[in-house]
């Protein structure tokens, strides 16, 4: 579906065992080693930052946008679906209850013909920790409230979980997977809160409204979409790239990630239970960007030639 994908494997390919020798060749000096491997990051990483398939949903457009690599396809959906969920499958409910059924969709937005009850509760953003969806009812408003349904957004079960306020047009949620963690957008910070609905931090953003909100696993960073432009922020709240697409979603008020499989392959970064080239550029990238959350292998409270190489090895014993 993405070139970008195919760059990546062959680069991989291609590539892998020479930056192995190539750091192994400065072997005896450290400081050579360390800075071996910032410039290998770096060559590489400025156009991979992105290594998952951004998903966005525009229920008045009844459209589903996806993007990668800072361009975007674009498919049909229904009138009013905005909240979504994203793993084997996508799922997109509604708005106000237009549609009364969440539709399913297969990875590049076609129909799949699946169908669950859903209840609109004016969300329209959602996400999932694989167990559970979670969605933030009465947006755009002062005043909001968290439920959890069914990973499928089945609302049969749906229940409130907690309220919030304080803020105004409380619009994107997002969780956390690393942290277990939901983090909710408004229209003048993002905030981050347990799943008993305690706020445990925040960050102030400029972009002047809530916006569409989702997290990917691979960087452990957040997303924020709107129209044709793309934010990312590390969780400290520090903005990390702007990018315009160039290609308009709209009023794109749902965003998601596909949800991780997890299990235990600390080489696969983007959860998908295997090691291949969107792991290997999502290690250069946070390599090159001292991500501690990501590149700091040995966990000794920094990113340098130690912990690459214990990425290659990881790389290189697959899941």
């Amino acid at each position: 579906m993405f070139t970008l994908r195919t760059q990546r494997e062959s680069f991989v390919s291609d590539r892998a065992d020479k930056i192995r020798r190539t750091l192994r060749s400065a072997k005896g000096n450290r400081d050579m080693k360390h800075l071996t491997c910032i410039a290998i990051a770096g060559l590489v990483s400025g156009a991979s930052a992105q290594t998952e398939v951004l998903y966005t949903t525009n229920g008045d457009g009844a459209t589903l946008t996806m993007y990668q690599g800072g361009s975007g396809t674009q498919t049909t959906t229904h009138v009013r679906g905005y909240p979504i969920t994203v793993h084997d499958t996508v799922w997109i409910g509604d708005y106000n209850g237009a549609q009364p059924n969440a539709l399913e969709y297969d990875l590049v937005g076609n129909p799949m013909g699946g169908s669950v009850p859903y209840d609109a509760v004016l969300a329209v953003d959602a996400t999932s920790d694989g167990e559970f969806a979670y969605e933030l009812g009465n947006a755009f408003n002062s005043t909001a409230t968290v439920y959890r349904l069914a990973p499928n957004l089945d609302s049969s079960n749906r229940e409130p979980i907690f309220d919030l306020a304080g803020d105004n047009r409380f619009v994107g949620i997002t969780y956390d997977h690393a942290n277990g963690t939901l983090w909710i957008s408004a229209a003048s910070s993002i905030y981050e809160y347990n799943l008993a609905g305690n706020l445990l931090s925040s960050f102030p953003h400029n972009e002047g409204d809530g916006h569409a909100l989702a997290y990917e696993s691979s960087t452990q960073t957040l997303w924020t979409a709107r129209a044709s432009t793309l934010w990312q922020y590390d969780r400290s709240g520090n903005l990390l790239k702007t990018i315009d697409t160039g290609f308009s979603a709209g009023n794109n008020w749902g965003a998601e990630f596909p949800t991780p499989d997890g299990g235990d392959c600390p080489a696969d970064l983007d959860g998908d239970d295997d090691t291949d080239a969107d792991d290997f550029f999502a290690y250069l990238d946070a390599f090159a960007n001292g991500n501690l959350a990501v590149c700091d292998i040995d966990n000794d409270g920094d990113c340098d030639a130690d912990d690459f190489f214990g990425y290659l090895d990881l790389f290189a014993q697959g899941c």
